[in-house]
């Protein structure tokens, strides 16, 4: 095995950034800071429990230079993720790091009457060294 990918194994770190919940509303996560990682990022959002009325739920990843500045949404690598409306779902989106600022925060909207949606979110990069 090379020298490089033994170090991509060794450094490539999965964090939890939002720990399960029901979100019953539109929101935004927790910031968090991107500054030990490089290249391109995966983030994994686990659906749960889904109820209410024909609730949607809408994804996407925004970033800011800092934590408690101003989000702008991050274009998604693999495309935007297309709209959850069941439960026991995972998404990912992965994203570039070198292509947003410092914190990244998962965003999501609802849809639909009562919506309520368990959610909860992990980063997975590679750790500078």
């Amino acid at each position: 095995m090379s020298p490089s990918i033994v170090r991509n194994i060794v450094n490539f770190i999965t964090t939890k950034i939002d720990n399960v919940g029901a979100k019953v509303a539109t929101g935004v996560g927790t910031a968090f800071d991107t500054k030990d990682y490089e290249g391109n990022a995966r983030i994994i959002v686990h659906v749960g429990a889904v109820s209410g009325t024909s609730p949607t739920l809408d994804l996407k990843i925004q970033s800011s230079a800092t934590s408690g500045g101003t989000y702008a949404d991050v274009t998604a690598l693999n495309g935007n993720p297309a709209q959850i409306v069941a439960a026991d779902q995972v998404v990912y989106i992965d994203i570039d790091l070198d292509a947003s600022q410092r914190f990244i925060k998962v965003s999501w909207t609802l849809g639909g009457t009562s919506p309520s949606f368990a959610i909860d979110s992990s980063f997975t990069g590679l750790k500078k060294y």
